[in-house]
This record gives structure tokens, C-alpha cells and sequence, in this order.
């Protein structure tokens, strides 16, 4: 019901703002005559960066006191998982977030909060309805070229086949980053792609469009090629090979990862090592995994009191990709090499979960030591 509230005092602030000029000047008058209460609050809001720049989209009086009730009333400051709750219960669907948060885009957020119609600029220019006619064939027209594919999709496909095909070592180092680049720019093309259906979703409901709704709802972009052809390795995988000590495979590369010319091989179907303790007995394999121990030690002990998700997800990446090196390298034929396929396993699911989470899965889900 709050939402409901906000959204209907939302839209009578849009209706009532006549000019840039003049919408300032009534702002002005609406803030000086805040009740001490709603002062308070949105003093508190203007502290915190995304909370202030929200405000300033709101060009509403009706519309400003709505939103500034929705802030917690106990004095508290303003904080990221704060504004985010304020912003469902002002009306903002969850995918509509990051525009007005940390993707900020001030028409698409002026759109999830019923200001205006973001499929183009309101009050200039095409009818609403060209408008989001215009916008429907450009979105379609996306899909197509990415089903072909083209642009993103296909230079991410480029780059991790130049990846693959460069030498294990110092060569291998500029292919991979620029796959794992571009790999990046082909799902920030996706996500606002699709983001962009979302809210034209929004506008063909209030624009009475039933077959623009259907239409929009058949609409899918395909996934963008995330591993390196043949293999499931990404390019950040490839790197972390390259650099440990890889037992190389057959035509001169490192197991399972493709060389010109070569044949790749799947990383379950890779030969294993021969079994068999080492000269020294395992007594490298036991010192390096106790010297590492002592290291991830040192590492909680540093562990703020409460760490953001992300934080702990790298330093797990990190922690459990460490892991997996030292028993792939030094413990062959030892007891401890029995843990590595469990190791392997539970770094596929941190890495799973994080990329399900984090705003951007190829920079952010990476090993990191994050405090």
C-alpha cells in the first residue's frame, strides 16, 4: 500500500512540475517548508551519495515528502542496503535497482519511479508512442545482431579463440586479458539489453500495448561465449595456468588448454599424473600446504568484523584457487592429492555463486586478497 501511495504522489509531482526553471523554484519552497521530521531525513539522505542523486531526479513536491517518509525515521545514517529497501517499498523493481544505485542512470530511474516515460525524452521531440515504437525496433534489432552473431557476441568469441590458440607462458598473457575484456563488454551489452526490455515492458502496460508486451516477452539474446573453445576454462583460468607450474601436455601446451593446432582436451578427461610418492616423500607437498595454512591464518585474523559479500567471495576464490595449485604441483601420489577433485569442485561453486551475485562477474569474481 505505501508503494501504491508513493507511485500515485510520484506521478502528481510530475504533473505539476511546468519548466525546468519553475520546477526549480518550487522545489526550493517545498524543501524550505519540510516539517522538521522529513528535513531531518532527507539531510540525512543528501550525506549519502545515491541517496542524493535519487533526490534530485524527484523534481516533485508531493512526490519528494512520499519518498522522504519512506526513510527511516530513528535518526540512523543512510546507507547502500537502505536506499536499496526505500526504493522497492517507493515502487522500483528489483532489475529497475542498479539505475538508480550503482549503474545510476537519471532517466531510467526518473522511469521506475513513475516520473516519466524512459523510452525517449519526455516533453520533447516524437509522441510517446513513436517514441516507444522507436525503441521496440532498436531492441529488436539488438537481438538480431546478436543472434547472428555480431559486434559483442562475436569479438568475444574472436578473443577467446586467440586465447586459446596463443602459447602457455608471458604469450598468453595479452590474448587472455583481452578475452576476458571482452567476454566483460558482451555481458554489460546483455544486461542492459535486457534491462532495457524490462522498463519498454513497463511502458507498453501503460501504453495499452498488449502485442508490444508479447513481443517483448518472446525476446531473449543469446549468452555470450564464456570459456575457451573446447575447453571449460575462462581466460582468468587460462592466465592462472599459464603462470603456475603446469605439467604440459601433448604438443607443448598446458594440459588441457589448446595450442595452434592442437587438439583440446576436456579438463575431467585430462590423463592424470602418474601415481607414486615423490623422491622427496611428500615432504614439499606437506610444507607448502602448512606454510599456505599459516598464510590463510594471518589472512582471517585480518577479516573486518563484517565484510561484504563480495569480499568474502573473492578471498574464498582466492583461498581455494591457492589450494588447488599447491596439490596440483606438489602432491602427487600423496595423500593430500586425494583432496583435490573436492578442492576443484568447491572453487567451481564459489565461482558460480559469486558471478550469480556480483555487478561485474568477469573484473569482480576473481582471487583477491580483499583485506
Amino acid at each position: 500500500m505505501a508503494a501504491l501511495g508513493v507511485v500515485a504522489a510520484v506521478a502528481a509531482g510530475a504533473l505539476a512540475a511546468a519548466g525546468s526553471a519553475a520546477a526549480q523554484t518550487s522545489m526550493t519552497q517545498c524543501r524550505a517548508a519540510l516539517a522538521p521530521a522529513a528535513d531531518a531525513r532527507l539531510r540525512l539522505c543528501e550525506v549519502h551519495t545515491g541517496c542524493r542523486n535519487v533526490v534530485r531526479v524527484i523534481d516533485g513536491c508531493p512526490a519528494l515528502k512520499a519518498f522522504l517518509d519512506l526513510l527511516p525515521a530513528n535518526g540512523a545514517p543512510m546507507d547502500d542496503s537502505t536506499l536499496r529497501r526505500t526504493l522497492i517499498e517507493a515502487g522500483v523493481p528489483p532489475n529497475g535497482l542498479p539505475s538508480c544505485t550503482t549503474e545510476f542512470n537519471r532517466a531510467l530511474c526518473r522511469n521506475f519511479l513513475n516520473l516519466e516515460d524512459a523510452s525517449g525524452e519526455t516533453g520533447a521531440g516524437p509522441s510517446r508512442r513513436a517514441q516507444f515504437d522507436a525503441a521496440m525496433r532498436q531492441l529488436v534489432e539488438q537481438q538480431e545482431q546478436a543472434r547472428v552473431p555480431a559486434e559483442q557476441h562475436r569479438t568475444a568469441e574472436l578473443r577467446l579463440e586467440a586465447c586459446a590458440a596463443a602459447r602457455p607462458g608471458p604469450e598468453r598473457d595479452g590474448p587472455c586479458r583481452e578475452a576476458a575484456e571482452a567476454v566483460q563488454a558482451c555481458e554489460v551489452f546483455r544486461a542492459q539489453w535486457a534491462q532495457r526490455r524490462d522498463v519498454l515492458l513497463v511502458d507498453a502496460h501503460r501504453l495499452n500495448r498488449p502485442d508490444a508486451t508479447a513481443t517483448l516477452r518472446a525476446l531473449e539474446i543469446p549468452p555470450c561465449a564464456q570459456t575457451l573453445p573446447g575447453t571449460t576454462l575462462t581466460p582468468q583460468q587460462a592466465l592462472s595456468a599459464a603462470v603456475a607450474d603446469v605439467p604440459e601436455g601433448p604438443g607443448g601446451g598446458a594440459a588441457g588448454i589448446s595450442g595452434p593446432g592442437a587438439t583440446p582436451v576436456p579438463e575431467r578427461e585430462r590423463t592424470p599424473p602418474p601415481p607414486g610418492p615423490r623422491a622427496d616423500g611428500g615432504a614439499e607437498c606437506k610444507a607448502a600446504l602448512r606454510r599456505m595454512e599459516e598464510r590463510f591464518e594471518a589472512l582471517q585474523r585480518r577479516r573486518p568484523p563484517q565484510p561484504d559479500r563480495l569480499s568474502s567471495q573473492q578471498v574464498e576464490i582466492y583461498m581455494l584457487t591457492e589450494q588447488v595449485g599447491v596439490l596440483e604441483r606438489l602432491c602427487h601420489g600423496q595423500r593430500e592429492y586425494d583432496f583435490l577433485r573436492p578442492t576443484q569442485d568447491r572453487l567451481a561453486r564459489a565461482l558460480q555463486e559469486c558471478r550469480g551475485s556480483a555487478p561485474n562477474p568477469i573484473n569482480d569474481c576473481v582471487p583477491r586478497v580483499a583485506w
